[in-house]
């Protein structure tokens, strides 16, 4: 906890909205050699499984925005079926779960969220959560 907590330090010494507008602008570079390299990186750091992907050579992405929503082949991802269960609708893990209290907070990324400001400050929205489960995926 205490080294994902380091990790996230640095993210906020910076300016934020700089950061996301450039990190937005990176993502959707259309320079064959850089989002060929990005994605290329990306493949191999996070080991991502290309023989299930609709479209499986990244020079046909234009971007790396358009290889990371990129489409899988219908038999990848079945769709769970049956009462009692729950389909993701991304590739990712489970990095927190937990019980959401009714003036409590969600915990996400390693920081507390309170749940009515975290559904945009509608009480009406939140209340179908209160006192229900939560998990926040990292993709």
């Amino acid at each position: 906890m205490l080294n994902s907590r380091f990790h996230l330090i640095w993210q906020y010494c910076l300016p934020q909205h700089g950061l996301s507008r450039l990190l937005g602008k990176l993502a959707n570079c259309r320079w064959p050699w850089f989002k060929n390299a990005l994605i290329k990186w990306f493949i191999q750091h996070y080991r991502v499984d290309m023989s299930i992907a609709e479209i499986t050579d990244i020079a046909k992405y234009p971007h790396f925005n358009a290889f990371f929503t990129r489409t899988v082949l219908p038999s990848a991802r079945p769709i769970v079926q049956g009462e009692n269960t729950v389909a993701c609708p991304v590739d990712g893990f489970v990095s927190q779960m937990g019980s959401i209290g009714e003036q409590q907070i969600l915990q996400a990324k390693g920081f507390d969220y309170d749940l009515i400001k975290l559904l945009g400050g509608d009480e009406q929205r939140a209340l179908p959560f209160h006192n229900g489960s939560f998990a926040t995926l990292y993709l």
